[in-house]
């Protein structure tokens, strides 16, 4: 899973914070997982702490919605009981 176990996945899920990846990459994997997780708890300052190193709200709704759709396929594959590996 591109180069990561699957318990550094699973730490990632835990604490998106730590995932290796680039500072601003890391942070906005963790505003969408918690966009995703919380969405009533994402606020302004949110949007303002991805905006600091250059993203646009375009950048921030593209990554959402590819967050948002992967949760979306997932529920599609479990409720018409598909093969979970592919």
């Amino acid at each position: 899973m591109q180069g990561m176990s699957e318990e550094d996945i699973e730490k990632i899920a835990e604490d998106p914070l730590q995932a290796p990846l680039e500072d601003k990459e890391r942070d906005m994997l963790a505003f969408v997982m918690k966009a995703i997780g919380t969405p009533d708890a994402v606020a302004l300052e949110n949007m303002d702490h991805l905006h600091e190193p250059g993203r646009t709200d375009c950048d921030i709704l593209e990554a959402l919605t590819h967050g948002t759709n992967m949760i979306g396929s997932s529920i599609l594959m479990k409720a018409f009981k598909m093969d979970q590996a592919c």
